[in-house]
């Protein structure tokens, strides 16, 4: 017969084992959930086809006169494309010159997706200025490299007054190092900065998807690359947990990146620099002034220590110091964006795709309207 102590200690050993086990199989279950959730909200989005076409210098463009709807678990939202192939509303090449259009150039963030008609900040600028059109050649996927062509391409024939650059802080850099883009299959221009002088290689450019050399590498892969930064404990313990991801306790270690950030972007901010130039010079050559925009991902905005953030913040501010120097003008809509959610307005950026809200794009367009008036005159 078993002592009284040694059957109350069996009987607790057994209780919290059970506990555990019970523990075990609700979080197996809430887990198998969660990702379920993930999946249907990443197999969710669906753009119509017909909206991109191969092009050999560009990598691709978009077609004219395209109509379609673009779905995700985050919004509904149709798009529609001119003759020229570019989004907005359209105008013959006889009301689109003169110095008072102002062109912007940039990816996804600027065509606007995830905005319907008359939600683009472009749109709403173009709304409210009864003297000046703004004119949106944005292409989803673009890098600045790809803009800056782009822009040679198209300056001759429309010649706007002035051309807005739009950067997006969280991947254009990178995009610019690569001859495919971290989060596309497709192939794209790149140019080699050789001496202070750009070489433009990977043109023509290739239809065949990214071979396995450059696959595997994403966004936080090619910030921490030489970092010694190691994944956090709980990142290491629980691997790809969805769980961990909605907890925040995902990411990797927070530290603070300042010194990696100075010695492994001297080379995408030199060549990024020398892009914006060679902008400037197209726009140059018509007549026309030029500038920047820097837009930053949602990461920046709602998570300021995290890596991410801590990239876009560093490139945002090497841009803003550049412009004072190189007498670029650099419209600082990041630290703009960042303010309001700090101040507790929320909404600007759909919280699973990612791209920016129609709110969002109103923020931007009111931030941008007294810039633009500041810098390049005062509109109607």
């Amino acid at each position: 017969m078993s002592p009284p102590e040694s059957s109350s200690q069996k009987k607790i050993l057994y209780a919290v084992l059970t506990a555990f086990v019970a523990l075990f199989f609700v979080a197996a279950a809430g887990e198998f959930v969660l990702r379920q959730q993930r999946v249907a909200i990443e197999d969710s989005e669906k753009l119509e086809k017909g909206l991109f076409a191969y092009d050999s210098r560009l990598g691709w463009r978009l077609q004219g006169n395209w109509g379609g709807k673009h779905r995700h678990h985050d919004f509904a939202v149709a798009y529609q494309t001119g003759p020229d192939g570019f989004r907005g509303r359209f105008r013959p090449a006889s009301d689109r010159t003169g110095p008072e259009h102002i062109a912007f150039f940039g990816d996804s963030f600027t065509f606007g997706f995830g905005a319907g008609p008359g939600q683009t900040f472009v749109a709403l600028l173009d709304e409210a200025d009864v003297y000046r059109a703004y004119l949106n050649f944005g292409v989803p996927g673009f890098a600045s490299d790809q803009a800056v062509l782009l822009i040679e391409e198209i300056m001759p024939a429309h010649r706007p007054g002035t051309v807005l650059m739009v950067v997006h802080l969280g991947d254009d850099l990178a995009d610019n190092m690569h001859p495919y883009p971290l989060r596309l299959d497709n192939g794209k221009p790149m140019f080699a900065l050789s001496a202070n002088d750009l070489i433009l290689r990977n043109v023509p450019v290739s239809r065949e998807r990214k071979p396995a050399s450059e696959q595997g590498m994403d966004l936080e892969k090619s910030i921490l690359a030489g970092s010694g930064v190691r994944p956090s404990f709980w990142k290491g313990l629980l691997g790809g947990s969805e769980t961990t991801r909605r907890l925040g306790l995902e990411a990797s270690a927070r530290v603070d990146l300042s010194d990696h950030l100075q010695r492994s972007q001297v080379r995408p901010l030199a060549l990024f620099q020398a892009l914006a130039l060679r902008g400037k010079a197209a726009a140059a050559a018509q007549g026309a002034g030029f500038g920047l925009v820097l837009l930053p991902g949602r990461g920046f905005v709602q998570d300021p220590d995290g890596i991410a953030a801590q990239y876009q913040d560093y490139l945002r501010r090497a841009i803003v110091a550049w412009g004072v120097e190189m007498a670029v003008p650099v419209a600082d809509a990041a630290k703009q964006l960042r303010r309001r959610y700090r101040d507790g307005i929320a909404g600007d950026y759909y919280q699973n795709e990612g791209h920016l809200t129609a709110q969002g794009h109103r923020a931007v367009a009111d931030f941008l309207r007294p810039w633009i008036d500041l810098r390049f005159g005062r509109g109607g």
